[in-house]
């Protein structure tokens, strides 16, 4: 049986205590760290401190606790220090007892709501967890859990953005894990769009391209300060929300949801795998991608939105680049960047910022939120005839 001493805020104290009996665990609890720590160490497995206390006190009670008890596991509410583990207070207590504990939740609590997307190797759904509504997304192979616990935990070190959609939770059990984020508001997704303009053999304005491209700049930037890779800068990951916001789904697990499009045949965009705007040096040197990686689809997709076609003849590369500007009245910054960042040579493609420069100094559409809602109507017509 663990052995948990807490040394922590009353208001903390109780509900974690109480979440630690459940998980099978003993607590002791003292208030003073000065007259019951000497006396208690060695008897504790895990140790769980006041993070936000001064710094010497902490430092103190740490060097304490491994002297006279060195296989004690050490974490601390808050504060930051680099001799413990430091956690959330924010965390729900139970939450929290797992992570002291070890402990596995049982995946599944949750229901489901609407139908199951198949991403393969990955699923996402709509789900209703803990009375309260949840997207998931997760995975049921088991070469896959490592991966893919890796990736989704990357997000944590992720600044909150309403451009991105909050990591709530992780969880794995025996035969799944998954990722639990804020649900998504009603929408619709980029490649939707695109699905009704080639239908209609239409186009987005300039304007409301350079309008989407910012806030996919902003969402990249966000994701990419923490060095974080978005992964699948795609049109399918361009989510369109009904109130005119821009936001970026699947952030960090690109790789997963394309996996190696070399040893199968389907993807998630269809039976057969896209390829053409698959960066040259995965495509040649079959390497994992970078942040590099997010501009070359990034670029891929903005000459698509603003050609109306793909820059590429025929899969996946061909060369020389059609300009832009023989399909499109763009502003020429626009089109240099655009196509800079689809050069072959990763060294040779702009930074964000530079992308991000470029696209500030184009005008958008001042009635952009306003052509995109026009055009969700339109698609929900088509859709519903």
């Amino acid at each position: 049986m663990l052995r948990v001493l807490l040394a922590v805020p009353g208001a903390a104290r109780w509900p974690l205590q109480s979440a630690l009996t459940k998980q099978g665990a003993t607590c002791e609890a003292i208030d003073e760290l000065s007259k019951g720590l000497r006396a208690t160490a060695s008897r504790f497995d895990v140790a769980v401190l006041d993070g936000a206390v001064k710094s010497l006190t902490l430092k103190w009670a740490v060097g304490e606790l491994r002297k006279r008890n060195p296989a004690v596991r050490l974490f601390a509410l808050g504060g930051e220090s680099a001799d413990v583990t430091v956690m959330d207070p924010a965390i729900a207590p139970d939450e929290l007892a797992r992570k002291i504990t070890g402990a596995v939740e049982k995946p599944r609590e949750f229901g489901e709501v609407g139908e199951r997307e198949s991403l393969p190797p990955l699923y996402s759904v709509s789900a209703i967890r803990n009375g309260a509504a949840v997207w998931i997304l997760g995975t049921e192979d088991n070469e896959e859990f490592e991966p893919f616990l890796a990736l989704v935990s990357s997000l944590g070190g992720v600044p909150s953005s309403p451009l991105l959609p909050a990591l709530l939770e992780i969880s794995r059990g025996e035969d799944c894990c998954w990722a639990g984020f804020a649900p998504l508001p009603a929408g619709v997704a980029l490649s939707e769009l695109k699905r009704l303009l080639r239908a209609e053999r239409t186009r987005l304005s300039v304007g409301t391209v350079v309008h989407l491209a910012r806030r996919i700049a902003e969402g990249l930037a966000v994701l990419h300060g923490a060095q974080v890779r978005h992964g699948i800068v795609r049109p399918y990951s361009v989510w369109l929300p009904d109130e005119g916001e821009v936001m970026l789904r699947f952030g960090a697990v690109g790789e997963l949801l394309e996996g190696d499009r070399f040893r199968s045949r389907k993807s998630m965009f269809g039976t057969a795998p896209r390829l053409d705007d698959l960066a040259p040096e995965m495509w040649r040197e079959r390497q994992k991608g970078d942040l590099r990686t997010d501009l070359y689809q990034f670029g891929h997709m903005l000459y698509e939105l603003l050609a109306g076609f793909s820059p590429f003849a025929s899969m996946p590369h061909d060369r020389p680049l059609s300009p832009v500007r023989e399909h499109a009245d763009v502003p020429p910054s626009l089109a240099r960047v655009v196509e800079a960042m689809l050069s072959e040579d990763p060294a040779e493609r702009p930074g964000l910022p530079e992308v991000r420069d470029v696209l500030e100094r184009c005008s958008a559409a001042p009635d952009a939120a306003a052509e995109l809602r026009d055009a969700r109507a339109r698609l929900r017509a088509m859709l519903d005839v």
